[in-house]
């Protein structure tokens, strides 16, 4: 089984390159909105920080594919707020021809953690995704519905409900399809695999890793993520609050990564932009087996040990 994992990654690697259907020109911006977990960004703030890396990345240039802007900073739903409203709408008017953000979406009684899709003509209804595999004691509290005080150990915008399903949304004009993950959702095998049996032709991770400090986990949060590409072969792009906002190619390769070059930080504020090649895609044995060809190998090897003892 080791032989014929190494003998298939190797052809992958090896295969020769296919002609893209489209060359998607992106921007990813990287706001870097300092963060206290017990006290919700201010909407105006973050507005006022994505609008201004979004002029400086569009202005002046040809207009993008897609700009993307990182998970809610804010506690605080996009429909609520005006300011964050008009810095879509500003920014699609530079330039962005779609725009994906992240944002609280609140819907009646319930609150959801969302990617929103602003895509086609100024006006229209936006596509959405809401993050199903939400973070315990962040993102939802059990029991809490039995222990209402439990809610009180969370940070605000703790106690979310979880999405349905797996969304693909399309970007008007070019036919692109794109996989949103939120925040963790780019390094959980499971997720990752549910998105690409759909077929998109690249994934799209919005996080704000703010709450890492200046520890390794926004590091491990892209290392994990790259495996994730790899399993199912697909481009990914992350815009991330203050980092690691970055770029990788469907065999994990990191091709772009927001980082200041003086000091290497990468929770410096900016944004990257450049060209992503995409093709048709296709299932890969992980996307369409899962974990089954472990399973196998350990039921094998579990007979194996049986039968050797049966004969000792």
């Amino acid at each position: 089984m080791l032989g014929m994992t190494m003998v298939y990654g190797a052809r992958s690697v090896i295969r020769p390159p296919v002609d893209p259907f489209h060359v998607l020109t992106y921007a990813a911006i990287q706001p870097a909105v300092p963060q206290d977990p017990w006290k919700s960004a201010k909407m105006i703030r973050v507005a006022e920080e994505l609008t201004r890396w979004s002029e400086i990345a569009l202005t002046g240039r040809n207009p993008v594919d897609l700009l993307v802007w990182p998970e809610s900073l804010a506690g605080t739903g996009w429909r609520e707020e005006p300011e964050f409203q008009k810095a879509i709408q500003n920014a699609r008017r530079m330039g962005a021809r779609s725009l994906l953000t992240g944002s609280l979406d609140i819907r009646g009684p319930e609150t959801f953690n969302s990617a929103i899709l602003f895509t086609g003509p100024e006006g229209r209804p936006p596509l959405v995704y809401d993050k199903n595999h939400l973070v315990i004691m962040g993102e939802y509290v059990p029991l809490a519905g039995i222990f209402p005080w439990l809610r009180k150990l969370v940070p605000p915008g703790g106690d979310l409900t979880a999405g349905k399903s797996t969304e693909i949304l399309e970007l008007e004009g070019c036919g692109v399809k794109i996989a949103p993950l939120i925040c963790f959702e780019d390094s959980v095998p499971e997720v990752v695999r549910m998105a690409a049996q759909k077929l998109p032709h690249l994934l799209v991770n919005l996080t704000n890793d703010a709450w890492f400090g200046n520890s390794a986990g926004s590091r491990q949060h892209l290392e994990n993520a790259r495996l994730r590409a790899i399993e199912v072969r697909l481009p990914l792009l992350r815009a991330t609050n203050d980092g690691v906002t970055a770029l990788v190619s469907p065999k994990g390769v990191i091709l772009s990564e927001l980082r200041k070059e003086e000091t290497g930080s990468i929770r410096e504020p900016g944004f990257i932009m450049g060209e992503i090649e995409l093709v048709e895609t296709h299932d890969t044995v992980f996307t369409r087996w899962g974990h089954w060809p472990v399973w196998l190998s350990c039921g094998l090897v579990l007979v194996g040990l049986i039968r050797r003892r049966d004969v000792a």
